[in-house]
C-alpha cells in the first residue's frame, strides 16, 4: 500500500470514532496479525515429520472441531485459563487433529514452538498505518488476545508494537475472552471506563459482543461479510471505515 492510499485510509477510521474514547483495544489473531501460510498447512506440514498422513482439508476440519470442543471446555469452566490450560488444551487439539501421529508429544512440542515463533505471522496490511494515526492523534492503544506468554515474542512482526500500553493476554489474567472479567481486567489496567474504550477484533462473540456488554464501543473485521447486520459498526478490513 502506497503513503498516499493508506493516509485517507487511516483519516477515515479515525473520524468513525467518537470523541469521548480515549483508547483503542486490538484483538490480535485474525485483527492485527495473521498465521501465514495458515493453521491447517502448517499443522499438516509438521504433522508429516511425525508420521502424519492426513492432508490439509481434513486437518482444517478437524482443527475447527477439535478447537470448539476446547472452547466448550472453557466454557463450562467459566472461561478459566493459565499457561498450563493453554499449553494442555493445545496439545489436547494436535492429539485430537493429528491422530495418526507416532509421537503425539513431539509433534506438539514442535507446533507449539512454532506458533511462538514470528516465522509463522505476518501483519495485516493495514496494522502499521491504523496504529501510527492513533498514536498521532492521542489515543492509547492496547492488545488484548486469548493468546499465552509467546504473543510476547510474536507480536514485534507489527510495525509500531512498541506503542502499546498493554499486552492484555488472557493466560496472565486467568479468563479468555469472552468472559466479562477479562474486559472488565482490560479497562482497569487502561484506568478508564468502558464507555471511553474502542474494541476492535473479528470474532462477533469473543470481540464484539462482548465488549459490547461490557459497555465498551466494538468494531468487527468482518472480511467475509457475515454480520452486515451490524452497519457502521462492520468493517471490511481493518483499514476501512464502511
Amino acid at each position: 500500500m502506497s503513503q498516499a492510499s493508506a493516509k485517507p485510509q487511516a483519516e477515515n477510521i479515525i473520524n468513525m470514532i467518537p470523541n469521548h474514547i480515549h483508547a483503542i483495544v486490538f484483538d490480535a489473531v485474525g485483527t492485527l496479525i495473521h498465521v501465514e501460510p495458515s493453521f491447517d498447512r502448517i499443522y499438516a506440514e509438521v504433522g508429516r515429520r511425525f508420521g502424519s498422513r492426513l492432508d490439509d482439508a481434513t486437518v482444517r476440519d478437524r482443527f475447527r472441531a477439535a478447537f470448539a470442543e476446547q472452547d466448550r471446555i472453557d466454557r463450562a469452566n467459566d472461561w478459566h485459563t493459565d499457561e498450563a490450560r493453554e499449553h494442555e488444551r493445545w496439545r489436547a487439539i494436535v492429539a485430537r487433529v493429528l491422530d495418526d501421529l507416532v509421537d503425539v508429544d513431539a509433534c506438539f512440542e514442535s507446533l507449539f514452538q512454532t506458533f511462538g515463533t514470528t516465522a509463522v505471522w505476518r501483519a495485516d496490511a493495514d496494522a502499521e498505518v491504523v496504529l501510527r494515526e492513533c498514536t498521532a492523534r492521542g489515543l492509547r492503544i492496547s492488545l488484548a488476545s486469548n493468546f499465552d506468554r509467546r504473543l510476547h515474542d510474536v507480536i514485534a512482526v507489527v510495525p509500531g508494537h512498541e506503542a502499546f500500553a498493554f499486552l492484555h493476554i488472557s493466560s496472565e489474567i486467568g479468563r479468555r475472552k469472552p468472559s466479562r472479567d477479562f474486559f472488565t481486567h482490560v479497562a482497569d489496567d487502561l484506568r478508564l471506563s468502558p464507555e471511553q474504550i474502542l474494541f476492535v477484533g473479528d470474532d462477533r462473540t469473543n470481540d464484539y459482543d462482548a465488549a459490547i456488554a461490557i459497555g465498551m464501543h466494538a468494531r468487527l473485521v468482518d472480511a467475509r461479510r457475515k454480520h452486515v447486520d451490524l452497519g457502521r459498526d462492520r468493517l471490511d478490513r481493518l483499514g476501512d471505515l464502511l
